[in-house]
C-alpha cells in the first residue's frame, strides 16, 4: 500500500507539473504572438506616419525653391536648417533603406562652408544632446562661397553627427568638425570622435561598413548626391568620417547646371522625340496641395499640364487627350498608380506607343520601388521632390 501510495503521489505531482510546464509554455507563446503584433503594428505606424511627413515636407520643400527669390535670406537659411533637419530625422525610420535619402532642394545656390558648419552646432543645443561637445576647427583657406545643393550640405552635417550620437555610450561625447582645403582646391570635411565612447566592432572592415551600417550608407549618398565621397578613417583611437567635395564656382545665370544622374531603370519606346518644353504632362495627384505645388516648380519648363486627382480620371484624360510624359502618385482613391498604369500599357498594346510614366511618391520602400517597375513604370522618384532631378529624368525620357 505504501509504494502503491508513493507511485499514486509521484504520478500525481509529475502531472501536476507538467501541466504547469504546458501553461507557462502557452502563456509565453502567448505573450511572443502578442509581442509580434504589437510590433508589426508599431511597423505599420511608423511607415504611415513617414508617408504623411514626406507629403506636407514635400509641398514646403517646393514652396522654397519656387519663391526662393522673394524670401528674406535669413529666414530662408533658418527655414532650410529646419527642413534638412527634418529630412534627416525621416531618414532614420528604420522601415525604409536607400530610398530614404531625401533630395529637398531643386535649385543650387551659393553658400558658405564654414558658416553652415558654424550654425550647425546650435541645432545640438538641446536636452536630447547635452552630452554632445563640438569643436570647430574651420579653416580660412576654405572658400567663402561654394555653389551647390545647400540643404543637403546641411543634411549630410546632421546627419553625420547624429550618427556619432547615435552610436555613442553613456559618456560625453567630443566630436571634432575640420574644415580645411585640399592641394587639389577640393574642400575637405572631417568629422572625428574618440573610438573608446563609440559602441563599434573592435575590427571593423571599413568598405563594408559602409554598406553594412544603414546611417552610413544614407550620410554616403548624400555625399554623393553634392558630388562628393566620404571614406571612413581610424587611427590614434580615433573614429573619422572623411568628406571630399569639389568646389564649384558660381556660375552664371544662363549655364546649365550638372544634376547627378539618375539610375538607369528600364528601356524606352518612345516612338516619337518631344522636347520637354513642348510635352504635355499628365500629372496624376490626388492631393491637391502637392498638386498645385508641383504645378508651380514645373509649368514653365513644359508645355501643358493637365491634372487628374485619381486614376479613374487619369484614364479618361489619357484617352481624351494627347499625353507625352505621365507623372503618377501611387497612394490615390478609386485606383491607384499601379492598377491604372498597368491599364494604360495594356491600352497601349498593339498601337505602337509608349508614354513614360514616372512615379513621384511618397512611400519609400523597395518593395514599392520595384512594384512600379514591375507594372511597367520607367522610372521612380521620391517626395520631398527633387525638381531639378525630376526634370532630368523627365528630359531624359522624352528626348534621349
Amino acid at each position: 500500500m505504501r509504494y502503491l501510495v508513493a507511485y499514486i503521489g509521484t504520478y500525481a505531482f509529475i502531472e501536476f507539473y507538467l501541466r504547469l510546464k504546458r501553461q507557462a509554455i502557452y502563456e509565453r507563446e502567448k505573450e511572443l504572438i502578442e509581442t509580434k503584433h504589437k510590433l508589426l503594428q508599431k511597423d505599420k505606424f511608423i511607415s504611415s506616419l513617414s508617408y504623411e511627413i514626406r507629403t506636407p515636407l514635400n509641398n514646403i520643400a517646393g514652396i522654397i525653391n519656387h519663391q526662393r527669390d522673394i524670401i528674406n535670406e535669413n529666414v530662408l537659411e533658418e527655414i532650410e536648417m529646419s527642413v534638412s533637419n527634418l529630412a534627416a530625422i525621416i531618414n532614420k525610420i528604420s522601415e525604409y533603406t536607400e530610398e530614404t535619402v531625401l533630395y529637398i532642394t531643386g535649385k543650387k545656390t551659393s553658400y558658405s562652408i564654414n558658416n553652415i558648419i558654424s550654425r550647425l552646432s546650435e541645432l545640438f543645443l538641446t536636452d536630447k544632446y547635452s552630452k554632445l561637445r563640438l569643436n570647430l576647427y574651420l579653416s580660412d583657406n576654405v572658400p567663402d562661397k561654394v555653389y551647390g545643393d545647400r540643404i543637403s550640405f546641411m543634411q549630410l552635417l546632421i546627419s553625420s553627427v547624429d550618427f556619432f550620437f547615435n552610436y555613442s555610450n553613456e559618456n560625453i561625447l567630443k566630436l571634432d568638425i575640420v574644415s580645411q582645403k585640399s592641394e587639389e582646391n577640393s574642400v575637405i570635411i572631417k568629422i572625428s570622435g574618440k573610438y573608446d565612447n563609440l559602441i563599434f566592432p573592435q575590427n571593423i572592415n571599413t568598405d563594408r561598413f559602409l554598406e553594412d551600417i544603414k546611417d552610413l550608407n544614407i550620410i554616403k549618398k548624400i555625399s554623393e548626391s553634392l558630388g562628393g565621397s566620404v571614406n571612413i578613417l581610424r587611427n590614434n583611437n580615433l573614429f573619422t568620417l572623411f568628406f571630399t567635395f569639389n568646389s564649384e564656382t558660381v556660375p552664371n545665370e544662363d549655364i546649365q547646371h550638372k544634376i547627378p544622374e539618375g539610375k538607369k531603370t528600364t528601356k524606352n519606346y518612345v516612338s516619337k522625340k518631344v522636347k520637354l518644353k513642348d510635352a504635355n504632362i499628365l500629372l496624376v495627384e490626388d492631393d491637391i496641395i502637392n498638386s498645385k505645388v508641383m504645378t508651380l516648380n514645373i509649368q514653365k519648363h513644359v508645355n501643358k499640364i493637365i491634372i487628374a486627382e485619381n486614376g479613374k480620371e487619369a484614364l479618361d484624360k489619357f484617352f481624351k487627350t494627347k499625353v507625352d510624359i505621365i507623372l503618377m502618385d501611387i497612394r490615390m482613391p478609386f485606383m491607384d498608380g499601379f492598377k491604372t498604369t498597368e491599364k494604360i500599357r495594356k491600352a497601349e498594346i498593339g498601337t505602337g506607343s509608349h508614354v513614360p510614366i514616372i512615379a513621384v511618391t511618397a512611400t519609400a520602400s523597395s518593395d514599392v520601388k520595384k512594384r512600379c517597375f514591375e507594372v511597367g513604370m520607367n522610372d521612380y522618384t521620391t517626395k520631398p521632390t527633387n525638381y531639378k532631378l525630376l526634370l532630368k529624368k523627365m528630359r531624359k525620357l522624352l528626348e534621349e
